[in-house]
C-alpha cells in the first residue's frame, strides 16, 4: 500500500477521534491501560492542532490510516527533567499523539522515520508500559534521555533523536521543512500556542526539582540516610 502524508484537515476530525477510540481500546489490552486516560486526546485538542497545522494523517487506499502532531518549538513539559538530561539544548520538533487506524502493519515506524527526515532533531515521550512505541523509537534510533513528566503530572519516558539529516527531504516537502525551522526558531512556540502551564504550576514544578535536587546532594554527602531524595512535580487539578 502506498501511504502519503498530509495535514489534517477540519473535516478529519470525527475519523481522527474514532481512530483514539480504537488506539485507547488497544493500549487497555495490552498492557498499557493509564497512558491516555478516557476521551484523551478529546475534541477540542485536536482541532486546535489542526487549526495549527501541526496535525498529520497518513493516507493509504483513500483512508486516513495513522494520525500524529508533530510539533516544532519548545515543549513546556520538557523543562524539568529526572534522572538524566537532553543532550543538546537546540530548535527541535516533538512528536505527540500518534495513533493508527490498525490496517497497515508498521505504520508507526513510517510515522517516525517521516518526522526525521523534516530537517530538526525530534523529542519525544512514552509511557513506561507503552514497550510498542519505546521500541519503534529506539529502532528508529532515538535515545531515551530520561524521565520528564506530563501536565496531569504523570510520568514518561523522554527520548531524543539528534536529527533528521539521514536523508533529503523529497521535493514536495521542502517548503514544510523551511516553515517547520522557522516555527521552531519563534518565541512563543507553536507547541505553546495549543496548551501552556498555568504560571503557578510551572513555578510549583520548579520548586519541587530544585527540592529533591537540594535532598539527593544532602544524602550523598552528609549520608542523611533518612531524607526522601526523590521527589515528584506537584500536580495541579
Amino acid at each position: 500500500m502506498k501511504l502519503t502524508v498530509r495535514r489534517a484537515a477540519a473535516a478529519d476530525l470525527p475519523t481522527l477521534l474514532q481512530i483514539f477510540d480504537n488506539a485507547r481500546a488497544f493500549m487497555h489490552t495490552h498492557g498499557n491501560p493509564h497512558q491516555w486516560p478516557d476521551s484523551y486526546p478529546g475534541a477540542a485538542r485536536l482541532a486546535a492542532e489542526i487549526e495549527c497545522g501541526v496535525c498529520y494523517v497518513v493516507m493509504g487506499e483513500g483512508a486516513i490510516q495513522a494520525v500524529f502532531c508533530l510539533i516544532p518549538g519548545d515543549e513546556p513539559t520538557y523543562r524539568i527533567m529526572e534522572d538524566g538530561a537532553w543532550p543538546e539544548d537546540l530548535p527541535y520538533a516533538t512528536i505527540h499523539r500518534m495513533a493508527s487506524a490498525g490496517q497497515v502493519r508498521g505504520i508507526g515506524q513510517f510515522c517516525i522515520d517521516w518526522c526525521l527526515r523534516q530537517g530538526l532533531p525530534v523529542r519525544a515521550d512514552t509511557h513506561a508500559d507503552n514497550v510498542y512505541m519505546q521500541r519503534a523509537l529506539e529502532k528508529s534510533g532515538f535515545v531515551r534521555c530520561g524521565r520528564i513528566y506530563t501536565e496531569d503530572g504523570s510520568p514518561r519516558w523522554a527520548y531524543y533523536h539528534k536529527a533528521a539529516t539521514q536523508k533529503a527531504s523529497p521535493a514536495g516537502e521542502a517548503q514544510f521543512v523551511k516553515k517547520l525551522h522557522h516555527q521552531a526558531a519563534q518565541q512563543p512556540s507553536a507547541a505553546s500556542k495549543i496548551q501552556k502551564y498555568p504560571p503557578k504550576a510551572c513555578k510549583q514544578r520548579r520548586f519541587h526539582a530544585q527540592f529533591a535536587s537540594f535532598f539527593r546532594f544532602m544524602a550523598a554527602n552528609l549520608s542523611l540516610t533518612h531524607c526522601v531524595t526523590r521527589a515528584r512535580p506537584l500536580m495541579w487539578v
